[in-house]
């Protein structure tokens, strides 16, 4: 937590940011996946399950749940359907892994027509 934002929660999905001093960047950080600094997890559940659960199976806010991991292969996450009170168009998503990181290029594309990426 930041010395100048207390983020009290208004109910179980909505918190609100109280900042006493202007930043400017306050969006651009925690707007962003890369920091993980608006990344919103229950306490409770990382007690419980530890950060080797958590990165098995982690849950948090956003539009999309987390399905499954398949490693070298990539995400499926699913909408949630009370995000935002509207229905999200896309219902799924499907991560693939890069072509250009993988070490069989050619089963990975294989992959992709296969799973529809």
């Amino acid at each position: 937590m930041l010395p100048d934002a207390r983020p009290p929660f208004l109910d179980a999905y909505r918190l609100r940011f109280v900042l006493h001093t202007p930043w400017p960047d306050f969006l651009t950080v925690y707007s962003g996946l890369a920091s993980g600094a608006g990344w919103v997890v229950p306490k409770a559940y990382i007690e419980r399950v530890g950060d080797e659960g958590f990165k098995q199976h982690p849950i948090g806010l956003g539009p999309y749940r987390f399905v499954r991991m398949d490693p070298g292969v990539g995400l499926v996450l699913e909408a949630h359907d009370r995000y935002w009170r509207l229905t999200l168009s896309m219902r799924a998503v499907r991560s693939a892994s890069s072509l250009e990181k993988s070490s069989n290029p050619s089963r990975s594309m294989a992959n992709c027509k296969a799973t529809g990426v």
